[in-house]
């Protein structure tokens, strides 16, 4: 559609989150809902849905769609994910991909990102977790080395996250901005297109 269109059956909306080819949003009631392309939607079909599902959660207080992957936060803390897991995106100690939601080892998120492969959640703490590819250090766990489970990126501090295709981005309680990963374009605003 080249103007807006009203997304079918979602009235109590309180956010949204897009990924490559499907939408997902968390309600008010704590429920989350996906639509789109049937990898990152969480029905366990292989149909793409072509208006919201709603998901086998209960409250649900935040939902990252990434590129073919999705991971919410529940209001205990923890944090479950579904779609494609090539390189450990899911969080839940290996590969293997699942199409409905499964819990990471993650107990105590209250925010998550996806980007292309990998995701970042962030804690109660204000610690930053991330799981997933790694090729260009996109986890800031100082390698290079893809993580089917979470590893720390940051202690402390922060209070909000974003992903990109291949970099991340962590807010923190000072206003000031920390990014790690690809910087070939210089995305991580260093002044350098190095990678960190």
């Amino acid at each position: 559609s080249a103007t807006p269109v009203t997304v079918s059956g979602l009235t109590d909306a309180t956010g949204i989150s897009l990924g490559w080819a499907h939408s997902c949003a968390r309600g008010a009631g704590g429920l989350g809902s996906c639509w789109g392309d049937w990898v990152g939607t969480g029905d366990g079909t292989t149909v793409d849905r072509l208006t919201p599902f709603t998901l086998s959660l209960a409250g649900v207080v935040d939902i990252g769609a990434a590129f073919q992957h999705t991971c919410a936060v529940l209001g205990s803390g923890a944090v479950w994910c579904w779609g494609y897991n090539g390189s450990g995106q899911l969080g839940t100690g290996d590969t293997t991909s699942v199409y409905v939601p499964t819990a990471t080892s993650m107990s105590d998120g209250v925010l998550v990102d996806g980007g292309t492969s990998h995701s970042c959640a962030v804690s109660r703490t204000g610690a930053v977790w991330c799981w997933g590819a790694n090729a260009s250090g996109q986890l800031g766990d100082g390698t290079v080395r893809d993580r089917s489970s979470p590893v720390m990126a940051v202690a402390s501090g922060v209070v909000d996250v974003s992903c990109g295709g291949a970099h991340t981005c962590a807010l923190r309680s000072g206003n000031d901005v920390l990014c790690w990963g690809s910087g070939a374009a210089g995305e991580l605003g260093d002044g350098t297109s190095m990678m960190r």
